[in-house]
């Protein structure tokens, strides 16, 4: 089935709208981008951008500073203070805990 006259002219009137906002964003990108490099000149003329201006007097902080006193520097990994079981001990549990397994089956 052939295209009708009007879906014809429709199609001709969305690309032509297309076009027209793509040249009124480039217009509008133009003069934002004109505005801007016209506020970087005049900040330059002020004298903004000199790498001779004032100087701020004050501390230099480079980052989060944290005075820890240094121990040990021969701590191979950690130490985990436990009470000593013997070797009994576990063996007692272990043997609770098949007695228990047991009666449940």
């Amino acid at each position: 089935m052939p295209k009708s006259r009007n879906r014809k002219s429709h199609n001709k009137k969305v690309n032509a709208r297309r076009i027209a906002l793509q040249q009124q964003k480039a217009k509008n990108e133009k003069s934002h981008r004109e505005f801007i490099m016209n506020l970087i000149k005049q900040e330059q003329e002020r004298g903004a951008f000199n790498t001779n201006g004032p100087v701020i007097n004050g501390p230099v902080i480079d980052g989060p500073l944290i005075d820890i006193p240094i121990m040990n520097t021969t701590f191979d990994g950690p130490v985990i203070d436990t009470p000593s079981v013997e070797v009994s001990e576990t063996e007692k549990l272990k043997e609770t805990r098949a007695k228990k397994t047991k009666e449940e089956n």
